[in-house]
């Protein structure tokens, strides 16, 4: 995230360009990962997901359309916190 702000109703939040597209994408082009491939891919999206509840935020909308693949080094950024909330520590 490079940057958000806020109004009376909303948040917005401002990513980088992610030039590699979707990794749903990907997925439907290449139709098989190697092992190496898939654990590259799987770390970053649990490490997201643990990140995120670290926060006490819930994405609830987790598949791989969320998740936009940075053109430079495959790295994965999670998108669309439309329907996500944050929960109380409780």
């Amino acid at each position: 995230m490079q940057e958000y702000f806020v109004d009376d109703n909303r948040y917005f939040l401002v990513q980088e360009i992610c030039s590699g597209g979707e990794l749903w994408q990907k997925i439907k082009r290449h139709t098989r990962f190697t092992e190496k491939q898939a654990k590259m891919y799987l770390k970053q999206i649990l490490k997201a997901i643990t990140y995120m509840h670290w926060k006490n935020i819930v994405h609830r909308d987790i598949k791989p359309e969320n998740f936009m693949i940075d053109g430079s080094d495959n790295s994965l950024k999670l998108i669309d916190f439309g329907l996500s909330i944050q929960i109380e520590d409780g």
